[in-house]
C-alpha cells in the first residue's frame, strides 16, 4: 500500500480484503504483490492474483479445487511476481540467491559476471528492491543488500534448473577470496577495526566459500582464505575457521593429499583453546613441517614457543624463539609482535638478562608504533609487562598492563584483554584475586579452556598463600591431573603445595579436587575466591 503514495486504502477496502484472503495473509506474499501497485491498480492485482491461483488450484493433482496450502501460495505468488521480472533482472536475481547473508554492489558485479559490463547494476539492484525481491539497509554506512531466505532458495533453484549453480558458486568464491585479502590485510595495520568489521560483515559468505572450495578441491582457495582469517581469527578469538580447517584436512585425507600450513595453524588454535597443549604443539610443527609461507612459519613458530612454556619445556621454547627472529617474517607488524615476544622466552629461560631484554622489547615498540597496529602495540606492551614483572617491578608491570588493556578494549582485540587478565592473575593477594575473578569471566565466556588452567592455577597458588589451604589443596589438587606446568609459575605452585602437604586433611582435599569437572571447578574457585576477597 505504501508503494503508491497517493493510494487511499479506505476506497479499495474490499479489493484490498481479496488480496490479504487470496495471500492467505502471508507477509512476504503481501509485501511482493503491493510492490506491483506502482504498475497495475488494486483491481488489477486482484484480478491477476485471482487468475494465478485458479490456475494453481485446476492443476491440483487432487482436482477437488481446494486452496492451495500456505506454502504453495507463498510459492505460486514468488514465482508470479518474479514472472513479472525481465529477463535480464531474473538473471541477475538468481546469481545473488548464491550470497548468504547480504552482498554489497560489488558483489552482485561479481556474480553477474560478464554481463555487468553491459548493464547498470546499480540501477537493478534498485529495481529489485522495488519489486521486494531484494532487501536493503545501511550497515556501517555502507549499503548492503539481501534476499529473503524464501528468495534465496528459489532462486537457487532456478541456477540448479539451468545448470549454472556451480560456476555461480565458483564466481561467489573468487569475489569472497578477494574479499579476504583485502580485509585480511587490513587487519595487519592502523585499520585493522574495518578489517575485522569486513570480514565479520561477510563472514556468512565467507564460510560458505571456504566450504564450496573445500567440496571442490580448489585448495589454494582454501588455504589462502584460511591464511587471510588467521590472524583476526587468533586476536579475536573467533574459532569457527578451525571447524573450516578441520574439515579441509578431513578431505584432503579421504584424498590422500598433504594440506598446507594455515590449516595446522587453524587446527593448533583449536587445541590450544580447549587446553590441548601436546596437540597444539604438534599441529604447530605440522605447520612448520609443510607447504608455509614467511609468515605461516613465523606464527607456527611464536605459538609452539607458547605451547612449550606451557608444557613447562623452558629451554626448547627458547630455541623455538631464537629460529622465529633469525628467519625474520616478512610483516613489520609480525616483526614487532615476535621480536617483543622473543626476549620473554629469553629471560625465561635465564639466557637473557633484564637490560638486554628490555632493549629488544624497546626496539620492537618503534617497530609497532610505525605499523600503526593497535594489536602489535598492545602485545609489544604486554611483553614489556611480563618482563617487569618478573623482575619484580609490580608497579610498571601493572601500569604497562593496564595500557594493554585500554588498547584492547578501545580496538575491540579481545586476545590483549584476556592475556593481561590471566597475566595478572599472578600478582599476590588482593590484585590476583580480583583479577581471577575477571579472567575466569572473560574466559568461559570466550571458550579459552587454554588460558583457564592459568587462572585456576594462580587462583589456587594465591589462596595457599592467604593460608586458605582446603580450597587451594581443591584447586591445585584438580590440576595435578594436567600435565601442564607454566614455567613462571612453577616455584610458587610447589611451594603451594609443600604448605598443603603439612596439613592432616590434605589428601582429603586434593582427592576431593580431582573428583570434579572443570565446569565444577570453576565454580568452585569463584566462590573460594569471593570468600577471600570478602575477608581481606
Amino acid at each position: 500500500v505504501e508503494a503508491v503514495a497517493d493510494f487511499d486504502p479506505r476506497e479499495h477496502t474490499e479489493a484490498i480484503a481479496d488480496v490479504c484472503r487470496s495471500l492467505d495473509g502471508l507477509p512476504l506474499a503481501l509485501e511482493l504483490a503491493a510492490a506491483q501497485l506502482p504498475e497495475m491498480t488494486i483491481g488489477q492485482l486482484r484480478d491477476r492474483l485471482d487468475q494465478r491461483f485458479r490456475t494453481l488450484r485446476d492443476a491440483d493433482r487432487s482436482g477437488d479445487g481446494a486452496r492451495p496450502d500456505r506454502h504453495a501460495t507463498l510459492a505460486a505468488t514468488v514465482r508470479w511476481s518474479y514472472d513479472l521480472l525481465d529477463a535480464e533482472h531474473r538473471r541477475l536475481f538468481d546469481r545473488l540467491s548464491v550470497f548468504q547473508r547480504g552482498f554489497d554492489e560489488a558483489g552482485a558485479r561479481a556474480v553477474f559476471g560478464a554481463d555487468a559490463s553491459v548493464h547498470d547494476v546499480g540501477a537493478m539492484l534498485d529495481s529489485l528492491v522495488a519489486a521486494s525481491m531484494v532487501t536493503r539497509r545501511t550497515e556501517r554506512g555502507a549499503t548492503r543488500f539481501e534476499l529473503l531466505e524464501t528468495l534465496r532458495q528459489f532462486g537457487d533453484r532456478q541456477l540448479a534448473e539451468r545448470g549454472e549453480r556451480a560456476s555461480v558458486r565458483n564466481a561467489h568464491l573468487d569475489h569472497v577470496v578477494d574479499v579476504a585479502a583485502t580485509a585480511g590485510a587490513r587487519c595487519h595495520g592502523p585499520e585493522w577495526g574495518d578489517g575485522v568489521a569486513e570480514l565479520f560483515v561477510d563472514w556468512d559468505n565467507l564460510r560458505a566459500a571456504t566450504q564450496w572450495a573445500i567440496d571442490t578441491q580448489r585448495h589454494a582457495d582454501v588455504e589462502r582464505l584460511l591464511r587471510d582469517v588467521f590472524f583476526m581469527s587468533r586476536w579475536t578469538l573467533e574459532s569457527e575457521p578451525s571447524s573450516w580447517a578441520a574439515r579441509a584436512a578431513d578431505r584432503a585425507g579421504a584424498t590422500e593429499r598433504d594440506v598446507a600450513a594455515p590449516v595446522h595453524l587453524h587446527l593448533a588454535f583449536a587445541e590450544f583453546l580447549g587446553g590441548r597443549h601436546d596437540g597444539a604443539l604438534a599441529e604447530n610443527e605440522q605447520a612448520l613441517a609443510c607447504r608455509a609461507t614467511p609468515s605461516d612459519r613465523s606464527w607456527a613458530r611464536l605459538y609452539a614457543a607458547i605451547e612449550l612454556l606451557y608444557l613447562g619445556r623452558t629451554d626448547d621454547a627458547a630455541k623455538m624463539a631464537d629460529v622465529m627472529v633469525t628467519d625474520t617474517p616478512p610483516r613489520a607488524v609480525e616483526q614487532a609482535m615476535q621480536g617483543s615476544a622473543h626476549p620473554v622466552f629469553k629471560m625465561y629461560a635465564g639466557q637473557m638478562d633484564f637490560v638486554e631484554a628490555m632493549d629488544h622489547v624497546h626496539r620492537a615498540a618503534l617497530v609497532a608504533d610505525a605499523t600503526g597496529s593497535p594489536v602489535a602495540s598492545g602485545h609489544v606492551e604486554y611483553n614489556r609487562g611480563l618482563l617487569l614483572y618478573a623482575r619484580g617491578e609490580v608497579e610498571q608491570a601493572t601500569s604497562a598492563f593496564r595500557r594493554v588493556l585500554e588498547i584492547g578494549r578501545e580496538h575491540h582485540v579481545p586476545n590483549l584483554v584476556g592475556y593481561v587478565l590471566t597475566s595478572q592473575v599472578s600478582a599476590p593477594g588482593r590484585t590476583g584475586l580480583l583479577a581471577a575473578l575477571d579472567a575466569l569471566s572473560y574466559w568461559r565466556d570466550h571458550r579459552d579452556v587454554g588460558n583457564e588452567f592459568v587462572v585456576l592455577e594462580g587462583a589456587g597458588i594465591n589462596l595457599a598463600e592467604l593460608g586458605r589451604l582446603e580450597p587451594a589443596a581443591i584447586i591445585l589438587g584438580n590440576l595435578d591431573q594436567d600435565r601442564r606446568r607454566i614455567a613462571s609459575s612453577r616455584a610458587r605452585r610447589e611451594a603451594a603445595m609443600g604448605e598443603i602437604s603439612l596439613h592432616r586433611k590434605a589428601g582429603r582435599w586434593v582427592e576431593r579436587g580431582g573428583s570434579m569437572s572443570r565446569s565444577e571447578l570453576i565454580a568452585y574457585t569463584r566462590d573460594a575466591v569471593e570468600s577471600a576477597l570478602g575477608s581481606l
